[in-house]
């Protein structure tokens, strides 16, 4: 009977709920960086014994209607993959669930948070840039992409800035929408002769305006990993790692029987990689 018995647990697993706001499956979206932080917390989960699973809010299928469905299956786990820009405020019942969040987007939530440490990649892709000869660096950033990592990324680099000398210094474009035309006129006021942004499009915005990239200038994206464009010079995000830490830091919750809202959030900080693509040049044998 013990030998059944044992049998028969091994083959249940727990559930948790994987939350995802985007009102499609995750296979479906076309964010790179929430599918492989789902794939990743999906075979982690597994990993651990547990059976991750996919619940999508849109349509009849609201927050709180989410909510009650998790409750009703007494599903206490989940993780809340990165909110969409038009997201309102999530109103699932807090207080029932053990949660992590995946993204800064869901700050204002209060939820303990796992995602890829910002000021890090920005730093690190500056870093890379200069060892290359790179002096006046731009960066570009949209204001929903600025408003989702809760500011740091162009809060360190204003910061970075103010420590480079007078003839290095670029004032960010920090904009609604980094279109063509915002795009040419900053480039023409500012003249730098490297470029970081958050968003891959800009590449292609540089080759339409017939700037060779990177004989003429250079391009290091921040979600390089995303490989929509190959051959990006960039930051590898780790989004798996993020997903495999977010189980990692859900199942430590439960287990200590943590739920609702944290009185103390944790954040736990993936650091980004670098990845050589062909989008930058070495310019200058001069030390960073």
């Amino acid at each position: 009977m013990r030998y059944m018995r044992s049998r028969r647990e091994t083959r249940y697993r727990p559930v948790l709920a994987l939350v995802n706001a985007h009102g499609h499956p995750y296979q479906e979206l076309t964010s790179a960086n929430i599918k492989r932080i789902a794939a990743a917390a999906m075979a982690e989960a597994t990993r651990q014994g547990f059976r991750l699973e996919e619940f999508c809010i849109g349509g009849r299928l609201t927050a709180s209607r989410i909510s009650s469905i998790l409750e009703s299956r007494g599903i206490q786990g989940l993780i809340l993959l990165p909110l969409p820009a038009d997201c309102p405020d999530l109103t699932l019942n807090w207080p029932s669930f053990a949660a992590v969040s995946t993204c800064y987007s869901a700050y204002a939530t209060g939820l303990n948070l796992v995602t890829t440490n910002r000021q890090h990649y920005l730093e690190s892709a500056l870093h890379q840039l200069r060892a290359l000869g790179y002096r006046r660096i731009g960066f570009a950033i949209d204001h929903d992409t600025d408003k989702r990592s809760h500011h740091q990324t162009l809060a360190h680099f204003l910061w970075d800035q103010t420590n480079r000398p007078q003839e290095e210094r670029v004032q960010a474009l920090a904009v609604s929408e980094i279109d063509l035309t915002a795009l040419k006129e900053w480039l023409s006021a500012e003249q730098p002769d490297a470029v970081i942004s958050t968003r891959n499009h800009v590449y292609t915005l540089l080759r339409s305006l017939r700037l060779a990239v990177p004989e003429k200038i250079g391009f290091a994206s921040l979600a390089a990993s995303a490989k929509d464009i190959p051959s990006l010079t960039g930051i590898d995000e780790r989004p798996e790692a993020v997903g495999v830490s977010a189980v990692d830091m859900l199942v430590a919750q439960l287990q200590r029987g943590e739920f609702g809202l944290p009185r103390a959030r944790r954040l736990v900080l993936v650091e980004g990689g670098w990845i050589n693509g062909r989008t930058v040049r070495k310019i200058s044998k001069r030390a960073p």
